[in-house]
């Protein structure tokens, strides 16, 4: 039997959240410090649209806008909630999101000419944490947009 302590992520809400050197500005930089102090990765909801489940490939600039029009991304995970998964290491993450590639709508930024997106995956054996071009880059069926539960967010 599993205890809560092997599914629980601690967020450090309170720390400066460094993003890349390279980036423009912060899209969203009002959910950046939002949500729990902690939550129960075994409550995480993995959304992606119907398109995506169908198809290859679909860009993640379609993903984007259906997540702002239809007010997802304060459940969305950013870089913040990648930074506390990483915190609890490679071992965590293979258990927890075997297979998945785990995208942040939550933190999207911008560089002098293009949207970047954060996502979270293994690669080579190893956990990373890395941003990819929306408009170019096309998100294939293993990539998931990681929410939170409505329920973290009820007062």
């Amino acid at each position: 039997m599993r205890s809560n302590y092997d599914t629980l992520v601690h967020v450090p809400r309170s720390n400066h959240l460094i993003f890349p050197w390279w980036k423009r500005k912060i899209l969203h930089p009002e959910l950046q410090d939002g949500g729990p102090l902690s939550f129960d990765v075994s409550e995480i909801e993995f959304h992606q649209l119907k398109e995506q489940k169908r198809r290859k490939f679909l860009s993640g600039q379609v993903i984007y806008d259906y997540h702002i029009r239809h007010h997802m991304l304060e459940a969305d995970f950013g870089l913040r909630e990648f930074r506390a998964i990483e915190e609890r290491g490679l071992r965590f993450f293979e258990t927890h999101f075997f297979g998945k590639v785990l995208v942040g709508w939550k933190s999207v930024i911008m560089d002098p000419t293009a949207a970047y997106v954060p996502f979270q995956c293994v690669r080579k054996s190893a956990l990373i944490l890395d941003w990819c071009h929306i408009e170019n880059v096309h998100f294939h069926v293993k990539g998931f947009a990681a929410r939170l539960p409505e329920k973290y967010f009820m007062a």
